[in-house]
């Protein structure tokens, strides 16, 4: 079932991006914000290079990617005229990581923008937690996004360009309840952009955090927290997540996160590093 996003949600009627002669490698894109990263990115013009666990992962209650969604997003880009690397990589593995880099490389010679979206929700009392459960959420959505920016950055400082763009959350700026490994994973990827920052900053390399709210996508589904073949937990999550936010009445659009991305990854955006973007319909700032 999918999620409905807030009612409030205006759709851009005049903003368009030209990404034309541009590579962007995107993890974690079989489906949800990865995917719409993907499609949006190859319509503006974009080549794609893009990866995915495609399977299940323990702890993990709700639908991953599959090989066949990852396949259909590979075609969507194919289908508006660009070329695209698809691949299944697990970004707990290092070595998984680096030979996507490599394989794009090969491909396409260039990395211009890397989106380092790949990730994983869990919830628990972290006092039953198991410790598998902490760690992979630990290696996928803080690990993970290191593996991604430390091996996309080699290329982007040799070429004196680069783009790159984490996936953050409202959890990098405070707790969420029975989310402590997903709040201390989110808390460190803001660290890690920080962090890296000054180091790519002398190479023409920029860094950024893109930080949602609660969006519409299936990492949210468990929000819901009853029986999710019930068509009722879908208006009990929008409650909740509209609880949280001033200026959304449920879950926040995908496509609100891409239009951020993209100007980060503009070069309109040429100035900004370090930094983390709000995308939370206020919620933050109560």
């Amino acid at each position: 079932m999918p999620l409905t996003p807030s009612s409030t949600f205006i759709p851009s009627t005049n903003v368009t991006w030209d990404f034309a002669d541009h590579v962007v490698l995107i993890t974690g894109a079989a489906h949800g914000q990865g995917a719409a990263h993907a499609k949006a990115f190859a319509e503006a013009g974009a080549d794609v290079a893009i990866c995915d666990i495609a399977g299940e992962m323990e702890y993990i209650d709700y639908q991953l990617g599959t090989l066949q969604e990852l396949e259909e997003v590979a075609q969507a880009v194919r289908d508006v005229g660009q070329r695209c690397v698809s691949t299944v990589c697990d970004v707990r593995k290092p070595q998984q990581v680096r030979s996507f880099v490599d394989q794009t490389m090969s491909e396409f010679g260039r990395i211009d923008i890397a989106i380092s979206n790949a990730g994983v929700g869990s919830t628990a009392r972290f006092v039953d937690m198991p410790v598998e459960q902490w760690s992979g959420t630990i290696d996928t959505d803080l690990s993970g996004s290191f593996y991604v920016c430390k091996y996309a950055a080699i290329p982007m400082i040799a070429a004196k360009f680069g783009r790159i763009i984490v996936t953050g959350s409202i959890a990098s700026f405070g707790g969420l309840n029975h989310c402590s490994a997903y709040t201390a994973s989110k808390h460190g990827v803001l660290g890690l952009v920080r962090g890296f920052a000054p180091e790519l900053a002398p190479h023409g390399v920029t860094i950024n955090l893109v930080c949602p709210t609660a969006v519409d996508t299936s990492m949210n589904v468990p929000l819901g927290d009853g029986d999710q073949s019930s068509v009722d937990w879908n208006a009990q999550a929008t409650r909740i997540i509209g609880s949280w936010n001033l200026l959304y009445d449920g879950m926040i659009h995908a496509r609100e996160i891409v239009e951020a991305a993209m100007w980060l990854a503009s070069r309109d955006a040429s100035g900004v590093s370090g930094t983390a973007l709000k995308v939370d319909g206020g919620c933050t700032c109560k």
